[in-house]
């Protein structure tokens, strides 16, 4: 079964490339920079293209799974 996201993790901050989600992908080309605040936020492939949660979405997921 092919994973259908990605949760950002420590070693990935300043990573100028990720291999996630069956593809290799600049972190320029969708998120700028991977920054501390990023960790734990999900990355979701969508239509081919990567979109990233956002503070509020992962604070209501993460209170949803309490």
């Amino acid at each position: 079964m092919e994973q259908t996201y990605y949760t950002m993790q420590r070693g990935d901050v300043d990573k100028p490339a990720l291999r996630i989600l069956g593809g290799t992908w600049l972190t320029c080309d969708w998120i700028g920079r991977i920054l501390p605040s990023d960790v734990g936020k999900r990355v979701y492939l969508v239509g081919g293209i990567l979109q990233v949660e956002n503070d509020e979405q992962r604070a209501e997921r993460i209170a949803k799974s309490i």
